[in-house]
């Protein structure tokens, strides 16, 4: 099996830190991060309004692949369903802090939090101070957030992202449409959430869970950046349904 890894929101591969080579070492599963377009490696690249045209962009970067997993985070998740919706390699799809069309706008993306993270973009201070006020609304992991403040910094000064790059990616996730359980019979799904998530609500996520009768296990603390905030608790849930095999099947 190979993993194939994808970010949210105006977030790019190296955002994932060392994890995923923790779980390489893990589960034995080979993990490939990959950029949307319009971020990291491709942001050059205009991200597309429409969900087909990023799914068969990425169906060709594995085109050498079978059986596939997905983790996918945030607006990662909506490209996540789409791509196994239209790709029988797919076998499973694990989801984090993901939102739909079956929940409203307003808890998919909570206003106050995003117009402070839409902000940084605009600020005209350091590299670091801007991430820094990105992560004060991403994470709820001081600790986490100031070991890692320096080397996203880093990562926004070499590769930053244009914020209509951003509001491009606002759309595609508000104009891509929601797999039927029906479609994801061959695959199967999780749904992962953190319960004090303030800027995309957990209920997005029970609702996914509800939609596609797959389980949904929460985090008590950590914030939208789950990977961050508690890399080793999302590690061990990894961990778990890779050797026990226990996720249920969309639609089952």
């Amino acid at each position: 099996m190979t993993w194939i890894w994808l970010r949210g929101l105006g977030r790019e591969s190296a955002h994932w830190g060392g994890l995923p080579r923790k779980v390489e070492q893990a589960t034995g599963d080979k993990v490939i991060a990959l950029d949307m377009p319009g971020v990291g490696r491709k942001r050059d690249q205009r991200c597309p309004l429409r969900m087909d045209a990023v799914v068969r962009q990425l169906r060709q970067e594995t085109a050498g692949l079978d059986n596939i997993k997905i983790l996918a985070m945030s607006l990662g998740g909506s490209v996540a369903l789409n791509w196994a919706a239209s790709d029988a390699r797919v076998k499973q799809v694990v989801l984090v802090n993901s939102s739909s069309k079956l929940s409203f706008f307003t808890k998919r993306l909570r206003f106050i939090p995003a117009v402070r993270m839409l902000s940084s973009y605009l600020s005209k201070t350091s590299h670091e101070e801007r991430e820094r006020k990105v992560l004060a609304t991403l994470s709820n992991n001081s600790r986490a957030s100031a070991q890692v403040n320096s080397l996203w910094a880093e990562v926004a000064r070499r590769r930053p992202v244009a914020l209509t790059q951003v509001f491009r990616q606002i759309a595609l996730a508000g104009f891509s449409r929601l797999p039927t359980p029906s479609q994801m019979v061959h695959c199967s799904v999780q749904v992962f959430a953190s319960r004090n998530d303030r800027l995309v609500s957990a209920d997005c996520s029970r609702k996914l869970a509800d939609y596609y009768q797959c389980s949904l296990v929460t985090h008590p603390e950590a914030g939208h950046e789950l990977a961050l905030d508690d890399p080793d608790w999302l590690l061990n849930q990894i961990k778990s349904f890779s050797v026990s095999g226990a996720i249920t099947p969309a639609g089952c």
